[in-house]
């Protein structure tokens, strides 16, 4: 009695005018100091105030405490099992175990927890293969209208009726995982939707529970997905799927990477769609926000952009072929953190199948996303991975506001030389013809002059993408670069984009073009743009500049990569 009555007071200690009301409540006894004065385990401390002694009662060990808290429980559990064999037609009383249980969760002591698992669990000399039944009914019969008979007086703490029947249900449950080291949801709660009826009771005890006790239970108790019954089928057909809980006292539970279990869906893999009545962002939003639960606002705030940007990443799904199920947003995210629970290739796949499922405004986005990302990744996945994200970036580039990527190019250009290095141009034409138009499109996509003249020179760097152009040999290709240069903006010109028209020049063999063009070119950049070239540059280009300054910026460049003449380092000496 000592022992339980601290538990529920959460004290170390007891008075003896505490003891003897528990003793009086539950066992109609009376006189604390003749049971407990001499109790070996038991220190009892003496004061006088106020010309009256005051007896209270410790125990030298914690430990010691809650092993007897346990051994108690496990008494009433045996007890309240005998009379319900014996007395089924009258009913279970468990009026007194609802006095021990309604105050205060097991959980808020894991050496309780731990002692009941030694005494009760599935192992222990108190277990019995009928208690997890009992505990299943005394969860679904509690008694809501009172506190049971009215001889049975136990209030160890001030507690409203809803916050011991939140205690006790809880309770029932705690005791039902030890006693069968977990159990299924479905089973204990005997619904045939155990997902939502979990929520209902943990909202419940969650919104009776003090915030320690909660955080203690919720250490305590994990939850894990159950297989699936009852597997749906194809598009159209009525069958869904209804999902399962494991409970138990692991106490730990993972974070999920599969969502089927919660999605009713009758969509099977490997695919992924876009479900218009899925998650809606701004719902969500205010739903969880209303809570003012700090811990839900430490999420919300760390999604705030993907849900302002991106929201339909919520409500587009990709199902593999073991009918597992990742939103939108779980990709990107294990895209952008590298989560090592799947092959990086896995990773693009779940991203690119999402892409190709979004609402037209969000692609855009997530087509960059994937860009930056593949520019530093491609060397890693496979090549079929490869081909179908540059396809689809492509596609959605076009279908997009413009936003281009440059940076894009290098992986683009390997792909495609790889793919023609391998194919015979007579023989395996349409391949031929399909690596170049990824060249073609992807050209397309550029409007800007800037952009374009970019492109231009990007493809003028390797002989075999130049091949496949529509360029060919002679100045028209110069020209066509000139003019975009000239569409600049005098002051915004990038002086890479001269230098490189007149490298393209000097590979096309245009001395002509050069002894026109080269000096005016020249001289709309700045003396220090001017050392972007190479000495190879200025050799070339000497022979079509008269300019002194420009000269002089040759001989510079020389002196930089060859040192100095000759004659230059006698007349120096």
């Amino acid at each position: 009695m000592i022992a339980i009555g601290m538990f529920n007071r959460r004290k170390q200690s007891l008075t003896a005018d505490e003891a003897d009301r528990d003793l009086g409540g539950l066992l109609g006894e009376a006189g604390s100091a003749l049971l407990f004065g001499r109790f070996f385990f038991v220190h009892e401390a003496q004061a006088l105030v106020a010309e009256e002694r005051l007896r209270s009662y410790e125990f030298l060990h914690t430990t010691f405490g809650e092993y007897l808290v346990a051994r108690l429980v496990c008494d009433e559990l045996a007890r309240t099992l005998v009379g319900a064999e014996l007395a089924v037609a009258a009913g279970r009383d468990d009026s007194v175990l609802r006095s021990l249980l309604s105050f205060v969760p097991l959980s808020d002591r894991a050496q309780v927890l731990d002692n009941l698992r030694e005494l009760a669990g599935p192992a222990g000399p108190r277990w019995h293969s009928s208690l997890v039944g009992l505990l299943r009914t005394l969860f679904h019969t509690d008694d809501r209208t009172g506190d049971g008979p009215a001889d049975l007086i136990y209030h160890p703490a001030d507690r409203r009726r809803t916050e011991r029947d939140a205690v006790y249900e809880a309770n029932l449950l705690v005791l039902a995982l030890v006693v069968e080291d977990g159990v299924r949801a479905s089973h204990f709660l005997a619904v045939a939707d155990p997902v939502d009826r979990w929520w209902r009771c943990a909202q419940f005890w969650r919104s009776q529970f003090s915030e320690a006790s909660w955080e203690s239970f919720a250490r305590a108790v994990s939850v894990e997905t159950a297989s699936i019954a009852a597997a749906g089928s194809h598009r159209g057909d009525d069958t869904s799927r209804t999902a399962d809980l494991r409970l138990s006292l692991r106490g730990t539970t993972e974070l999920a990477d599969d969502v089927s279990w919660i999605l009713r869906s009758t969509v099977l893999g490997p695919t992924a769609y876009h479900n218009t009545r899925g998650v809606d962002a701004a719902d969500l939003t205010r739903r969880l926000s209303l809570l003012c639960d700090t811990d839900v606002q430490h999420v919300l705030h760390a999604l705030a952009p993907l849900l302002r940007s991106l929201p339909n990443t919520l409500r587009t799904y990709r199902v593999d072929e073991e009918q597992r199920a990742v939103s939108g947003a779980h990709a990107l995210m294990g895209l952008l953190c590298g989560d090592a629970g799947q092959p990086l290739a896995a990773h693009y796949a779940d991203v690119l199948d999402v892409l190709q499922h979004l609402p037209e405004p969000e692609r855009p986005p997530v087509a960059g996303f994937l860009v930056r990302h593949l520019v530093h990744d491609a060397a890693r996945l496979p090549e079929e991975i490869v081909r179908a994200l540059l396809l689809e970036v492509i596609r959605s580039g076009a279908a997009g506001d413009g936003t281009l990527w440059g940076a894009l190019w290098p992986v683009l250009e390997e792909y495609v030389n790889r793919g023609l290095a391998r194919v015979d141009p007579e023989e395996d034409k349409a391949e031929s013809k399909a690596l170049v138009g990824h060249l073609r499109r992807y050209a397309a996509l550029f409007q800007g002059p800037q952009e374009r003249l970019q492109q231009l020179l990007r493809e003028a760097g390797s002989t075999r993408i130049w091949a496949e152009g529509d360029w060919g040999p002679g100045s028209a290709a110069l020209e066509w670069g000139r003019a975009l240069f000239e569409a600049l903006p005098a002051d915004n010109r990038d002086p890479g984009l001269a230098v490189g028209l007149l490298r393209l020049a000097h590979e096309l063999g245009q001395r002509e073009w050069l002894d026109t063009y080269a000096e005016p070119l020249l001289l709309t950049l700045r003396p220090t743009d001017v050392l972007r070239m190479r000495a190879s540059d200025a050799d070339i280009l000497r022979p079509s500049v008269r300019d002194a300054s420009l000269l002089s910026s040759f001989e510079t460049i020389q002196e930089i990569w060859r040192g100095l003449a000759a004659g230059d380092r006698a007349a120096l000496g």
